[in-house]
């Protein structure tokens, strides 16, 4: 929870994959300086949702 606190305060945003406020003990955090959020939370989505290769370590 500190960490999420600096990172706003420093003008940085703190979601998950959905883009909902990161709530203690979420499954998933992303936290960027603000300016790239939405191009991250993109980029996050597609490759969570990937589906894997059972070759690839």
């Amino acid at each position: 929870a500190a960490g999420v606190l600096l990172i706003a305060e420093a003008g940085g945003k703190v979601t998950d994959f959905a883009g909902n406020p990161y709530q203690l003990g979420g499954p998933v955090i992303l936290a960027t300086n603000g300016l790239i959020h939405e191009e991250m939370r993109a980029m996050a989505l597609e490759i969570s949702f990937r589906p894997r290769d059972p070759f690839r370590p």
